[in-house]
């Protein structure tokens, strides 16, 4: 086991917004937390596989972001690579579980929330929607608020969760980086709440079948804002824009077009959930 201190440990390049590019590799998969700092240093210990790799960021003003991240490439075929990041403290409050199941195979991505919002599970298939989003996977929500939609904007496409609700740079997120072909950047939004730990589970089978399963448990209630969702073949010039305020978000009348969840019946939504290895939360 490894033990980290996460204010005084910084290992990525020092560069005014943080991390060093990523590798620009085609299997590389991350998961990165971006919280506000805690007033007291807080311990973490690592343990797992050796191909997973770990960093901690204090470069931005009142914000630690940790990493996790491995080269699939480089991993064996047939194999299963397990990692977990966790702090060493008592937990005195529920947990609050944000499930990432990535299929890249079938490119579908299992987004779980526990408790739930919501007990009905809903999906977006942005091929479906328009076809210039055929790359994208189809996204399966479960235990999300009802009122989730589905929107483009300039670079890729976005999931309103809640409405009317500012996005600051300090505002916390999860971002996971997918080896699907291309490779896919998912941004999470959240209110405040603090990581107790990160579980990562990579597997790969021999008739291609490849799956990354990344569950992360923060202590006391996060509620989701936003999604946003980019691909790493952005049209020259372009970049993805952190929306600062209200009027720099888009709204229905700003964006091309706005989906709600695709209408399926219970039995179709719940044969995709044991599909990708996921469950319904509420039953």
């Amino acid at each position: 086991e490894q033990f980290l201190r996460s204010r005084s440990r910084k290992t990525s390049t020092p560069k005014e917004e943080g991390f060093a590019e990523q590798p620009l590799f085609p299997d590389y998969y991350s998961v990165s937390i971006a919280q506000k700092e805690e007033k007291g240093a807080v311990n973490f210990s690592s343990k797992g596989d050796t191909v997973f790799f770990v960093e901690v960021d204090t470069s931005l003003e009142k914000i630690v972001t940790h990493r996790i991240s491995l080269d699939m490439g480089k991993m064996p075929v047939k194999t299963k690579a397990n990692f977990e990041y966790k702090t060493e403290r008592p937990v005195d409050a529920p947990v609050t579980q944000i499930s990432l199941i990535h299929d890249l195979k079938t490119n579908m991505l299992l987004v779980s929330k526990s408790p739930v919002s919501s007990a009905i599970p809903q999906s977006f298939n942005p091929e479906a929607w328009d076809s210039q989003f055929h790359k994208y996977p189809e996204y399966l929500f479960d235990g999300f608020p009802a009122t989730i939609s589905m929107e483009s904007f300039d670079a890729g496409i976005q999931f309103r969760i809640e409405e009317e609700v500012e996005i600051a740079k300090q505002t916390p997120f999860i971002e996971m980086v997918s080896p699907s072909d291309p490779s896919q950047k998912f941004k999470m939004y959240f209110k405040s709440g603090n990581v107790k730990s990160i579980k990562s589970v990579v597997k790969i089978r021999k008739s291609g079948s490849r799956k990354t399963v990344t569950r992360i448990d923060f202590i006391g209630e996060v509620n989701p804002i936003a999604v946003y969702v980019s691909l790493d073949e952005l049209p020259i010039g372009a970049t993805e824009k952190v929306r600062t305020s209200k009027e720099e978000e888009p709204t229905v009348g700003d964006t091309e077009k706005v989906r709600t969840p695709k209408e399926e019946d219970d039995s179709e939504v719940g044969e995709k959930l044991n599909d990708m290895g996921g469950q319904r939360i509420d039953k």
